[in-house]
């Protein structure tokens, strides 16, 4: 584990950067000393402890926290929202779609940048530049909010472009194995050249992580060779 310096409050990590101990200054011993723990799986955080006993969190399909139960199961909040987790009942802790609010500024931390509900757009532009379709107006804004869907889209890391290497360390980041295979009867006989290969990577696979939602997925693609056993007009070359 490592730990992270973060004022007025000092939170401690694990591997995977998850906030497992959150530090608060504690008057009587005059030192910093342990608020809250953190209980995570899957990337998910289940539920936190604190002097109070358990809370465990229940969400909705995006995942924004709506009940908050003790640890027999016994109701001790709902949390209510707008679309965008504005004018949420519930005030501070992991809310909308289960990112941190922050409690002075109201902001939800996305990772790549900070979201703010109440105007329903993030606070910095979108650092995935590749994301913008010029025939898809809904991406030509680079501040807005899922597609400006958020009943049905999330962004689980503000749209931080993700290689598989990264992806691969990230238990909640899915890698997709792909193994493109041309036919050496086209492509005028010849292999694919690298601007080919790119032209894929960066073009129709692109396109299909775009409209899946979000970045938390990888393409790790290879290539190679093989044939066909149909005839020309089988395939495609006449």
């Amino acid at each position: 584990m490592y730990h992270v310096p973060f004022l007025p409050k000092d939170y401690i990590l694990d591997t995977a950067g998850e906030q497992m101990t959150e530090m608060g200054f504690d008057p009587n011993l005059g030192v910093m000393a342990p608020q809250k723990n953190y209980v995570w799986s899957g990337g998910k955080m289940l539920a936190t402890y604190d002097p109070d006993g358990f809370h465990f969190y229940l969400n909705d399909p995006l995942g924004t926290r709506r009940v908050q139960t003790d640890f027999a199961g016994n109701l001790e909040q709902t949390c209510s929202s707008m679309p965008f987790g504005d004018q949420d009942s519930c005030t501070d802790g992991h809310l909308f779609t289960g990112k941190e609010r922050d409690t002075e500024s109201g902001n939800d931390y996305f990772g790549a940048r900070y979201f703010g509900s109440s105007m329903g757009r993030f606070l910095s532009p979108d650092p995935l530049m590749a994301s913008a379709k010029v025939w898809d107006p809904q991406t030509w804004n680079r501040y807005v909010y899922g597609r400006n869907n958020p009943l049905k889209m999330i962004d689980p890391t503000g749209m931080v472009e993700e290689t598989a290497a990264q992806c691969s360390q990230d238990k909640s980041c899915t890698t997709v194995n792909l193994h493109v295979i041309w036919d050496v009867h086209g492509n005028q006989g010849g292999q694919l050249t690298d601007d080919q290969k790119a032209a894929l990577v960066s073009g129709q696979l692109q396109d299909a992580k775009d409209q899946y939602g979000n970045a938390h997925i990888s393409f790790n693609v290879t290539f190679g060779d093989g044939s066909s056993t149909g005839g020309q007009k089988d395939l495609g070359l006449e």
